[in-house]
């Protein structure tokens, strides 16, 4: 885990996250990151060795942002974009 930072709990949280402490990300971590923020379904459906592949990066990358962002597993960063899709279809389909 990454100390002192909160997990973000939802996409636009992660967002300001990853805009807050842009600096602070390697190369990789950000080609990562900003994938995520394009293609929230890759990351709320994907593997790591999938989302890997389709970002451009290693597969330890995958585990090693949901690290840097807090969370204690890929499986929690996972579940955080499920989670967001979730809601904001529910909101959708409530119009």
């Amino acid at each position: 885990m990454s100390g002192i930072y909160a997990p973000p709990r939802s996409w636009e949280e992660l967002q300001r996250c990853v805009a807050a402490r842009k600096r602070e990300f390697s190369a990789q971590l950000i080609l990562l990151a900003e994938f995520a923020l394009r293609h929230p379904d890759a990351i709320a459906f994907g593997t790591c060795g999938s989302i890997a592949a389709h970002a451009g990066v290693s597969a330890t990358t995958v585990p090693r942002l949901a690290s840097f962002l807090g969370y204690q597993s890929f499986r929690d960063l996972r579940k955080m974009f499920r989670d967001d899709l979730l809601r904001a279809s529910s909101l959708a389909s409530a119009d």
